[in-house]
């Protein structure tokens, strides 16, 4: 069995993405076909949309399509992406714990002084 991998390309700076791995994710058809929508920014590939399907081969081709790939490499590329999303809610969190240190300690607050903050 082969699955397909969707990708979409932000038009602003090239980033390509595979459909599904963020939860903002959606497919909807509409009378043109198949189309992709970010719900969070509310954009998509629509007629002036700023996302486009990234196909593989030609976009002339009337061949050019969507990439297939057996289970085994669709578990790969999911692995790798949840990888990545651990790696980056780690970083955010490493940074938020860093501002908040660095708050505490600038305003006195990790001092003791039996008073109790909020």
């Amino acid at each position: 069995m082969r699955f397909p991998i969707i990708k979409v390309r932000d038009k602003a700076d090239g980033r390509i993405h595979i459909l599904g791995t963020n939860s903002h994710d959606t497919l909807y058809i509409d009378n043109s076909g198949l189309q992709y929508l970010n719900l969070q920014c509310d954009d998509g590939t629509g007629r002036d949309g700023s996302y486009e399907f990234v196909v593989k081969g030609n976009k002339c081709d009337p061949y050019a399509g969507i990439e297939f790939v057996d289970f085994d490499t669709l578990f790969d590329i999911y692995k790798k992406q949840v990888k990545l999303d651990c790696e980056q809610e780690r970083l955010i969190r490493n940074i938020a714990k860093d501002v908040f240190d660095k708050y505490f300690k600038e305003n006195r607050l990790d001092e003791d002084a039996d008073i109790q903050h909020s």
